[in-house]
């Protein structure tokens, strides 16, 4: 949900500093902080296994935290730094690396299942 008020606040181009704080990248960084939580979890609950998924959880990890340094950018637009010129290429590397564990993920789901050892 945060990411979506974010994506349809990016749209709206006239918004002031306090808009483009509070409705473009306070979401954008709430709902990463969310995914990189999630995406830990994931990797911590992969990692003993040292498999397909391990790397999946890395992937969706680096993809995660390269969505919050991107959404935490928009907040030192403010200080001389073009946040657009960081954020932009830094979510594109995030959306990348989380496509990729999107992909291992689903090539895991074809894998054979592994029974556990105590």
């Amino acid at each position: 949900m945060f990411f979506q008020l974010a994506m349809i606040a990016g749209v709206v181009s006239d918004l002031s500093w306090t808009g483009t704080h509070a409705l473009l990248w306070t979401p954008s960084t709430i709902g990463s902080i969310g995914f990189v939580v999630s995406s830990w979890i994931a990797w911590r609950e992969a990692r003993p296994a040292q498999d397909i998924g391990t790397a999946a959880s890395v992937a969706n990890l680096v993809g995660s935290a390269g969505f919050l340094v991107g959404s935490l950018t928009g907040f030192f637009d403010d200080f001389g730094l073009p946040a657009n010129d960081i954020a932009n290429p830094v979510f594109l590397a995030g959306s990348l690396a989380s496509a990729i564990g999107s992909l291992l993920a689903f090539a895991e789901l074809k894998m054979p299942t592994k029974p556990r050892t105590p």
